[in-house]
């Protein structure tokens, strides 16, 4: 399964539901458009100060924070070099309206027409999934890259179902859907 990865704080508030964007200065990629993305929480976080990380955030940020999560966001630990969930990217737009996505100034050409001299692309991030047990001590890489222990492919019938590798208990893997079983890592279906 493919997997990007994101530095602490923001892995963990993509893959809770908070951050609804992800940040680059390239296009999203558009055969990644609509596809489940492992998101890696990088070895190096941004540090806090005094162990709060309020500083890295401005006031509509900090406000969605609260709203959300309360205080409670600022006491957790969080994982590094680590696999600790995933979303689906589901566009990427400039000015995105949302209070995570970075703004890119529009300027004006000799003739008075609007352009972005250098563009900050606001991939639109849907469906997370934040691992109850995060992946540990996974190296990253730039741009996606692909993680092999993860992943589905379809059975007889075409129905996606669950290949991945892990040393994780199955009480964490798998979550009952009615019926049915899926994997929390993959989504593909589970079969006892």
């Amino acid at each position: 399964m493919r997997a990007i990865s994101v530095k602490q704080p923001w892995a963990y508030l993509l893959c809770a539901g908070i951050k609804d964007i992800e940040n680059r200065t390239w296009r999203l990629p558009e055969k990644m458009n609509g596809e489940r993305v492992l998101i890696h929480a990088s070895g190096g976080p941004l540090m806090p100060i005094a162990g709060h990380y309020g500083h890295l955030f401005d006031h509509p940020q900090y406000e969605t924070l609260r709203v959300k999560m309360g205080l409670d966001f600022f006491n957790k630990e969080l994982h590094t070099s680590a696999i600790i969930g995933s979303v689906v990217f589901t566009d990427c737009v400039i000015n995105h309206p949302s209070a995570w996505a970075e703004k890119t100034e529009v300027l004006a050409d000799e003739s008075g027409l609007p352009y972005y001299g250098n563009p900050i692309y606001n991939w639109v991030s849907s469906y997370p999934i934040l691992f109850d047990k995060p992946i540990l001590n996974v190296k990253g890489r730039l741009s996606f890259w692909n993680y092999p222990n993860i992943g589905c492919g379809p059975d007889e019938e075409g129905v996606q179902t669950c290949n991945c590798q892990l040393a994780v208990d199955e009480r964490f893997q798998v979550v009952a859907l009615g019926y049915e079983y899926r994997c929390r890592y993959c989504g593909g279906k589970w079969y006892k």
